[in-house]
């Protein structure tokens, strides 16, 4: 029997919330070991999705009289799946052979499935870092198509984009043996509906305050790159930041640590007040005394609210085990190994 099996990771956008809808803008996306998988195998009667998750529910596709576009035939409609399909038969421009697919993500998982179906089911062309980050990885993603409304052509500039020498040199790896923590807050925000709000003010002072403070902070984060590829001696100052023994560590560390914390607060200031300008809660008040109360810690590099921001999530980064032993107690607080792997076949 016929069988191929994928698994892409999760991801986190640590900077870039909104403003990298904007192709001149960059954000810092991070990808983790929580991963989504794909089992599909060959059958006979259509496309049919069974989605592991969700009490196994399933999901049957078949062709239309043309035998040119899918439809949904069995199950309750979900509109991502829908789009994909769509997109697929587009994209192709000719029939699926009949296949069946097992969809299955790890606990705790948070991603999406591709741009182009996203943006189709969403009603708006989104950047498409969280596709990219699905195929490669960690990277400092900046789009290629301007915001406007979604139109399929346009999309495949971002497949030619992605083998350019202006992609590649987006991706990284991870620094060790610094972590992302996540807390689960609530039950979450309507992403969409936020966007859709705060893009509104993209000409706004505040919009463009946000777009610097951006820049800004991936400079610096960029300067640690290069730092932990040349120092041999990364990890002990991680670790003595973290304790407090700033007279162990170079001068020149603790000013970058110091300018990056700053930056990652920066952020969030400008996100606030964006927010506020739009009537949004990027960064509502509960999750802003948590986020301080993160920052007091010493081995903090950085913390916010991934992507959009809302209710839902926060996020921290640990420079080291000591420090993220620190961290105070949120419904949910659980370390989110980063994996510097995209998209693998199993």
């Amino acid at each position: 029997m016929y069988k191929l099996e994928v698994s892409s990771p999760g991801k986190v956008l640590i900077v870039g919330g909104y403003t990298i809808l904007n192709p001149k803008n960059q954000g810092i996306v991070v990808t983790t070991k929580a991963r989504f998988h794909v089992r599909i195998e060959k059958y006979d009667d259509g496309v049919e999705f069974i989605l592991s998750n969700f009490n196994h529910e399933m999901i049957q596709y078949k062709y239309a009289n043309n035998e040119k576009y899918l439809i949904l035939h069995k199950g309750n409609s979900n509109k991502y799946i829908d789009a994909c399909m769509h997109v697929i038969s587009w994209f192709l421009d000719k029939p699926l052979s009949s296949m069946k697919i097992y969809l299955n993500a790890d606990k705790d998982f948070y991603s999406f499935v591709d741009n182009a179906p996203d943006s189709l089911a969403q009603g708006k062309l989104g950047s498409g870092f969280d596709v990219a980050a699905a195929h490669y990885g960690p990277l400092l993603f900046k789009s290629c198509i301007s915001l406007k409304n979604i139109a399929l052509n346009d999309l495949t500039k971002s497949w030619a984009y992605e083998n350019s020498e202006e992609f590649k040199d987006m991706l990284f790896d991870w620094p060790k043996p610094l972590s992302i923590v996540m807390g689960d807050v609530s039950g979450g925000s309507s992403s969409p509906s936020m966007a859709k709000s705060v893009i509104a003010y993209n000409n706004s002072n505040e919009w463009v305050e946000l777009e610097k403070r951006n820049d800004v902070t991936i400079d610096l984060f960029k300067k640690l790159l290069k730092c932990w590829r040349k120092e041999k001696q990364f990890h002990s100052f991680c670790e003595n930041f973290s304790l407090g023994r700033f007279d162990l560590c170079p001068e020149y560390f603790v000013d970058l640590i110091n300018a990056l914390k700053k930056g990652f607060q920066d952020i969030r200031i400008a996100l606030k007040r964006l927010g506020e300008l739009a009537n949004v809660p990027i960064e509502p008040d509960e999750q802003s005394e948590r986020l301080d109360s993160i920052f007091e810690i010493d081995g903090v590099l950085g913390a916010g609210v991934p992507g959009a921001g809302g209710y839902d999530a926060i996020f921290a980064i640990a420079m080291s085990d000591y420090a993220r032993d620190q961290f105070p107690e949120v419904q949910v607080m659980e370390t989110a190994v980063v994996d510097s792997n995209g998209l693998q076949f199993e």
